[in-house]
Order: structure tokens, then sequence, then C-alpha cells
């Protein structure tokens, strides 16, 4: 076979008349081969074609298979391009049916909307039958995509030899949709917004505020869906305060186009402080006036505010309070806690401070004491050192000074001997507080009693041993003596003395007198006595006798009868 026996296929007209006559010469000549291979082979010419659908651009694949079973096979299904681009077309030949034919790319159609072409010839000459069962050939050539926007049909017009034996003879007509796309989608940019700063940065961009704004973004296009848009922007990871930021959003779609809008997002700080004032709180006062500021119990109490803010930490966070230098007695002060941040942002608080006189005053009692008992009932409490003792108590109050505070105590009216007595004192204050103490009182008899001693006397000897107890005047000294107690009366007072049987002639002899009271207490006094002979003898005169002289001077005593007399 030779060339000049193959039907030529006619070149494409750029001209709209040509493009007419070429559009009608080609419906013609697909009839007629269409007639001629029905009589030939009764086989019918394929038409197969791709749907029409966006997607990235890629390469239609013909398959051109033995016996004019055509398959149309496409990466996609379509073909997307972009105006002023090119197409990638592939033609693959199974079996050799092919011979040297010549082979014309086609032109857009402008008017139809339509791009023809024709598979350039570069297929192997002649009939190989022989490799009918499988070899595969393959032309690949570029069309130049239009420059106007639309949907266009690519048409392949390929044609076989029919001198062939054994091979039908053919053209397929491919007609594939090419959405050439070169408008840009158009994006809806979110509303502009304002948002709180979360730190002292500002906010960033995981922020639910913020994430809806980026996510509130959208497109559409003419050829792409949502599914197949690509939507980017160029906000930062962190909007920093007192800024806005302008947030550029790109849609990009399949064929390349993008499109931008814009949209801002400022961050500011317009949330004031959170306040925590500090528990309301009740304290003594500590004077008459109340409770100054510098107790350690209010200054607790305003160290206890605390704050926290989104941006400013406890160093930037200003504090203020209006609290007074002195709390008053009797009042609840309501304190107002101010917190002022960096931006100016203030936030208030307020506890209150409670200044009451529960403290009972502190008592200061007298030592405990021993008295003596005066009476056998024991010590009254008129006694001096009761009185004394009682009046020896004192008291301090934190509010009430010495003249407002009464001091009472408990303490009989008689002590008894014997018995150690708890008084206690109590103190009251002006605000019914009460406070109490204690002391005792011990009645005792440890007095002995006074011995009052007879006065000392001399007594005449009334033998040469001296003169006996007996003796009329020492019985009346003995019986001089007397004592008192303290507790006992001379009833049960027992005086005793240590007075000898014989007080002797010309000694002064001291007489120990002692009594012992009822407690055992014993007292003791002395007085003399002194024996003496100062009384002459008494003389009896003989009787008078009438004697004789014995001379004329008279009678010598010598005279027995004077010796007698």
């Amino acid at each position: 076979m030779n060339n000049q026996k193959h039907s030529q296929i006619p070149q494409i007209s750029t001209s709209p008349q040509g493009r007419q006559r070429t559009s009608i010469f080609w419906i013609l000549g697909a009839a007629l081969i269409l007639g001629l291979l029905l009589a030939v082979s009764g086989s019918a010419i394929p038409t197969a074609s791709a749907n029409s659908h966006a997607g990235p651009p890629g390469i239609v694949s013909v398959a051109l298979n033995d016996g004019a079973a055509w398959t149309a096979i496409t990466n996609g299904d379509a073909v997307q391009v972009q105006p002023g681009g090119s197409i990638r077309v592939e033609i693959v030949q199974s079996g050799a049916v092919w011979n040297s034919t010549s082979w014309a790319i086609g032109e857009w159609d402008s008017q139809q909307k339509e791009m023809l072409g024709t598979i350039p010839d570069t297929l192997t000459s002649g009939c190989h039958v022989e490799n009918t069962s499988g070899e595969i050939r393959t032309v690949l050539f570029s069309i130049n995509a239009p420059n106007e926007e639309g949907t266009y049909d690519m048409r392949f017009i390929a044609q076989a030899d029919p001198e062939c034996l054994g091979v039908d003879v053919g053209n397929l007509i491919l007609a594939l949709s090419a959405d050439i796309d070169g408008t840009a989608p158009v994006v809806t940019a979110p509303l502009d917004i304002t948002v709180e700063a979360t730190e002292s940065a500002g906010t960033p961009a995981t922020d639910p505020a913020i994430i809806a704004f980026l996510a509130d973004v959208s497109a559409t296009d003419l050829v792409d869906d949502d599914q197949t848009l690509l939507i980017t922007h160029d906000g930062p990871a962190m909007y920093p305060l007192g800024v806005t930021t302008t947030v550029t959003f790109t849609v990009t779609d399949s064929a390349g186009n993008n499109s931008t809008e814009f949209a801002t997002v400022s961050v500011v700080d317009s949330t004031p402080p959170v306040v925590t004032a500090p528990v309301d709180i009740t304290v003594e006062a500590t004077g008459p006036a109340g409770t100054p500021e510098s107790d350690p119990a209010i200054i607790a109490f305003l160290a206890g505010l605390s704050a926290t803010d989104l941006v400013d930490d406890d160093q930037t966070l200003l504090f203020e309070h209006d609290g007074p230098a002195m709390y008053p007695l009797g009042v609840t002060t309501t304190v107002t806690f101010s917190i002022a941040d960096s931006a100016g942002n203030t936030s208030t608080g307020f506890a209150t401070v409670t200044v009451v006189d529960s403290t009972p005053p502190v008592i200061t009692a007298p030592g405990n004491i021993i008295v003596e008992a005066t009476e056998p009932s024991g010590t009254p409490d008129t006694d001096s050192a009761i009185i004394d003792f009682l009046a020896d108590v004192s008291a301090t109050d934190l509010v009430d000074d010495d003249q407002t505070l009464l001091i009472t105590h408990d303490g009989p009216a008689m002590y008894p001997l014997g018995v150690t007595t708890t008084v206690t004192f109590s103190v009251t204050d002006s605000a019914e507080n009460t406070g109490t103490a204690t002391a005792t009182v011990s009645v005792v008899d440890s007095t002995a009693p006074v011995v009052t001693p007879p006065v000392s006397i001399v007594v005449e000897a009334t033998g040469p041993a001296g003169t006996p107890e007996s003796d009329p005047a020492i019985i009346a000294f003995l019986a001089g003596a007397s004592a008192t107690g303290l507790v006992d009366d001379d009833q049960t007072l027992l005086i005793t003395h240590d007075g000898p049987a014989m007080y002797p002639l010309g000694v002064t002899t001291t007489v120990t007198f002692s009594v012992t009271d009822s407690a055992e207490n014993t007292g003791t006094a002395t007085a003399t006595v002194s024996v003496v002979d100062s009384t002459a003898p008494v003389v009896t005169p003989p009787v008078s006798i009438v004697v004789e002289a014995t001379g004329p001077a008279g009678t010598p005593e010598s005279d027995p009868a004077i010796i007698a007399f």
C-alpha cells in the first residue's frame, strides 16, 4: 500500500466560513465513512466522550483497538486548562492496525466552542496484522488551549487503512469537554472583629473567637466546589494587644485562579480585673476608740485581697482601699477595694470589719493570805488584814479604764477559823464582759494566849526552910496569874506554873506561868517569890520575980534565981 490510496484528512480552516465548511465536510465525511464501514464489516463506529468535570490538568488517553473497538480513557474524565495553556493528548494504538496516515492538528473553533484536531502522521506505516495480539502504539501531541473562557469540545478524528485485510476501517470521533477556567473564585471575608486579650502578649490564634473568625470565610467558584477550593490566610499565631491586625484570606481554585479579601482583628483589653475580696472579719477593740489599721488582724485582712487579670500580673495591678485609720468600736465598717489594670479597667470588691468588745477585763487578784483568828468564829472582813487583802485586787480592760471598771467579790463577813476561804473577784466592763480571778484567805489560830503573871512578892519565912506554897501569901500569889487568848476565853484557858512546894528562905524564886489554848498555842510569863526573915522574934518574959539582994550592991546575974529568971 501507499499513501496515495488513503483518504486524506482535510485541514481545519481558521475562518468562520472555513470552520462552517469544515464542519459540514466532517459531518458528510463521517456519514459516508459510517456507511462504508457498515457495508464492509457491519461494525458500528463508536463515539466516546468524557464527562465535563472540573479537575486538575491531566492527560486525555484514547485507546484505539483492533476491530474498531474504540475506547476513550481520560485522567479524571476531563481536561481542565488555563487560557493560553496547552492540552497534552495521548493516543494509544493497540495492535498494528494503522498505516502511515497524514494527521493534522486542528485549531480552536471559537464560534462553535470546539477544538478540532487530528492525530499527526507518526504511526508506523503498513498493515501489521501479525501484531494484533496486543502491541500498543502511542502517539503524544499537545494542542494549545483557548484564550477565551468557556467549555470546549475537543474532537480528535482518526482514519484507519481500509486496504488492510481483516481490519475494520472507521473514524473515531472523540468529543471531550474541557472546562477552560480563567475566573478567580469570589471570596467573602469574615466581618472585622474586636477580641479581648487573653494574656499580656495579646490573643492566640487558638482563641475560640479567632477560630470562629478564621472559619467564617467563604468562597464560591464557577467550576470548583467547596471541597476543591483551597482557602488560606496569613493570620499570625498571636494577635498582639493594642494592634489591629489585617488578615489576608486567599482562595485558590483547581485551575490556579486565586482571589484575596481582607478582614481585621483588633485585640483590646477592656475586661476589668477579677477581684477576690478578703473574708469579712470581726476584731477586738484595742481601745475605747476601736481598732487601728496597724492592728495585726486588720493588716492581715487588708493583705487578703487578691485579683487576676487577663493581661496584667500582680506586679502591674494597682491595689487600693478606703479603709480608715481607726475602725470604730461597735461599728461594721465596709471597706471598698479597687483594682486597676494597666489599661485603666477597674473592678471593686467589698468586705467588712466589725469591731467588738468581747474580751473580758483582766483581773489581778491579791496574793493568798493567812490571817489570825480574832475570835472563836474566825476573822471578820473588818479585820485590817482582810480589808487590805480585798483592796489589793486590780483590773485592766482593752476598752474601759479603771474608773469605769467595777470590781466585786464574794468574800464572807466572817472568814471562819480553820478554813481556807476562796474569794472570787469579778470585774464587768461597759460591754458586759466579765472577768474573774480568785484568791484565798486562810484563818488560823497561831497566836499564843497572853499571860498576865501576878506581881512578884516578898514573903516572910515561916520556918527555917522558908515558906511553903500553902502559905496564904503564896497561894494568893499563884492565884494572881491571868491569861487571855484571841480565840479561847478564860473558861477554856488553863494556867499552870512551876512554883515549888517550898519557897526557900533567902532565895528569890522565879515562877513561870504557862497557858495553852485549844490550838495548842502556849503563852508564858514569870513572877518571883522572895522569902525573907524580917520578923522579930516574939519574946515571952519570965514572970517577974523578987529576989533577995545578996550584997549591998544587989544581986548579981549569976544569982541562980536571976539565971533561972
